[in-house]
């Protein structure tokens, strides 16, 4: 007869890097299957509840939030409307993913023109840095370094 081991929490805990307070709070939240409990209540998991939190942690990694990562575990039979839950969650992702990049972008090319403002000054021999004024103008308004 083959006996299932289980773990208890701070097994867990040491064996995925996640604290218990975390362990704790992602069965509050669903997101993993309540713990059995030993006869001093202590939480008990089964094994499979490492591979859990490791998928958790790395969907965590990858962008999904805990909420997301919420809506892909309570799939059960992979049937159409658990597709469309599921597709729910990645098109937000994307769309989130999109914008976060056209800031990125965005921010790149004003750094982009600034350092082209430091190549031209460099070359020119000029006194002063018209980077450093540009960033401060643009962070603090119009009063820049020679203002403060």
């Amino acid at each position: 007869m083959m006996i299932n081991r289980t773990y208890r929490i701070g097994e867990v805990a040491t064996a995925t890097s996640v604290t218990v307070e975390a362990l704790r709070y992602y069965e509050r939240e669903g997101l993993l299957p309540a713990a059995l409990r030993s006869s001093a209540g202590a939480r008990r998991y089964n094994a499979d509840v490492l591979e859990r939190v490791r998928f958790i942690k790395e969907a965590q990694a990858v962008g999904l939030t805990l909420r997301d990562i919420q809506v892909l575990v309570q799939v059960r039979d992979g049937s159409r409307r658990d597709c469309q839950r599921i597709r729910g969650v990645l098109a937000a992702r994307v769309a989130d993913l999109d914008r976060r990049l056209a800031q990125m972008q965005a921010f790149r090319d004003v750094l982009s023109e600034h350092l082209e403002a430091c190549d031209r000054a460099l070359t020119a021999d000029a006194p002063e840095c018209p980077a450093l004024d540009a960033l401060e103008a643009a962070c603090c308004g119009t009063i820049g370094r020679k203002g403060l």
